[in-house]
């Protein structure tokens, strides 16, 4: 009798939990934002996808700067989602993010204010979601920027993301010194906390992965290098853009947390995504890779 109730309690469980999941991507029968992976469709495409720092203009005793990302698919489809992490020096500044239905583009723009030195780094998601009778599938594409902003350059304010003189190389090694400090607290922490051996990782903050677009993660095929990256960008989305949940349950805005850093394992099993909130706690994701 009382392994019938348990048996009958997790069904509970279980059926409350695939409402809940089916319940997020659709509501009333209309979609509600959500980006989730589909196999990859074999067709869809994009033509275009980009993301551009620019607009940079002194306020008084700061600067304003302008991010834009714009994605464009070769074809309309059930649903578009785009998102877009702006970071300065090592830490999340903004985000941006916008959704859509039956669209092949998506356009998003913010206004960030800044006051340092610093090296500003920008990372759009770009997805569509496809439904094609009962099958539904998935296209999607990165795109990055990054510029480092010196307003106490004289006599004005300067950018660049190649250093053109000693002076500005000077300040690209300052700057590229602070941001590589809070990686290394970091990954310190992770070894502490998860017990792991650092040379046995990829090592990629986030703002690098787009590198990943057109060549494959160390060690992968192009397939399964595009099937990890849908993944944790789903993953990234659902507990780091929409909000962070801390240890004892409370959740938290991103803005002020640290850059996320992928540590994929070189034994092709699984990998972490580490980052510490703006109250410096640390945390760590964890997702599996099935080969």
């Amino acid at each position: 009798m009382k392994t019938t109730k348990t048996f009958l309690i997790i069904c509970s469980a279980l059926i409350t939990i695939t409402a809940s999941l089916y319940f997020f991507h659709f509501k009333n029968n209309q979609t509600v934002e959500s980006i989730t992976y589909f196999p990859l469709d074999t067709e869809a495409q994009f033509l275009d996808a980009k993301t551009k720092i620019m607009n940079i203009k002194t306020d008084q005793n700061r600067y304003q700067f302008s991010v834009k990302s714009y994605s464009r698919l070769d074809r309309p489809t059930y649903l578009r989602q785009d998102i877009t992490f702006i970071f300065a020096g090592g830490i999340l500044i903004g985000k941006l993010g916008k959704w859509e239905e039956s669209t092949d583009s998506l356009e998003l723009s913010g206004t960030f204010s800044e006051k340092d030195n610093q090296i500003v780094r920008a990372i759009s998601f770009h997805h569509a979601e496809l439904h094609a009778k009962e099958t539904i599938t998935s296209s999607q594409s990165m795109s990055d920027d990054f510029l480092y902003i010196i307003p106490n350059a004289l006599p004005s304010l300067v950018s660049f993301q190649t250093p053109s003189n000693e002076e500005e190389t000077g300040w690209k090694e300052a700057l590229d010194k602070e941001e590589n400090q809070i990686i290394s607290t970091n990954l310190k922490k992770a070894v502490r906390q998860l017990d792991i051996d650092l040379a046995e990782f990829h090592i990629i903050p986030l703002p690098l992965l787009a590198n990943y677009q057109k060549l494959p993660l160390p060690s992968f095929s192009r397939q399964k290098s595009d099937e990890i990256i849908g993944q944790l960008w789903e993953g990234l989305y659902k507990n780091y853009y929409l909000g962070i949940r801390k240890q004892n349950g409370q959740l938290i805005s991103p803005i002020g947390s640290t850059v996320p850093i992928v540590l994929l394992s070189k034994a092709k099993q699984y990998l972490y995504v580490i980052f510490q909130t703006a109250d410096n706690e640390f945390i760590s994701l964890k997702q599996q890779i099935n080969n």
